[in-house]
């Protein structure tokens, strides 16, 4: 994701980032991970809906992640 200055600048690949808009809670002793505060509009980044948070999203803190998909 970072590229820092050496004795020649490198140019990165542009890398696509995933941006759920949560903060995350591990729960240790079932080894998953669990949503913690879900962002809402104001503390989201300019332009761009909160993927976790609006109109039939049944998302809420506490609920686990049950998988990932790519």
């Amino acid at each position: 994701t970072y590229v820092y200055r050496g004795e020649s600048k490198r140019t990165a690949e542009r890398v696509n980032v995933g941006m759920f808009g949560v903060d995350w809670q591990v729960d240790e002793k079932v080894k998953k991970y669990r949503f913690g505060r879900i962002l809402n509009v104001p503390d989201w980044t300019r332009n761009i809906m909160p993927p976790l948070y609006g109109p039939g999203i049944q998302v809420k803190p506490g609920d686990y992640l049950p998988a990932v998909w790519i």
